[in-house]
């Protein structure tokens, strides 16, 4: 796992837990579904981006997904206002709002 808190949280969750799951016979993970983006985010890295994020169910029963901005993969303290993350795909830079997204909460709700 890489060396920095949120990465080493967030590699957990998309990575480690679904394997250990799946290699036990356990149905549990933390994979909650999709999300709609709730405004547009930009991410200019050729690499897939797990974003912080708070969500959110509307009256409409779709589930929107709000950016939390984070100064980076050792900002440990701002996941604290996040309920989990949604995953950009590598070969896409912007996501505009209403974009649906797989989405991974911290207590698999």
């Amino acid at each position: 796992l890489p060396g920095n808190p949120v990465s080493v949280l967030v590699n957990l969750y998309a990575h480690v837990l679904p394997a250990l799951f799946a290699m036990t016979g356990r149905a549990e993970r933390r994979f909650h579904g999709f999300a709609r983006l709730s405004e547009d985010f930009e991410f200019d890295k050729a690499m897939t981006f797990f974003l912080p994020v708070k969500i959110e169910t509307k009256s409409d029963a779709v589930t929107y997904a709000t950016p939390v901005p984070t100064n980076g993969s050792g900002d440990f303290g701002r996941l604290l206002q996040s309920d989990g993350f949604v995953e950009l795909a590598a070969d896409c830079k912007s996501f505009a709002k209403g974009t649906v997204l797989p989405l991974f909460t911290w207590t698999g709700g």
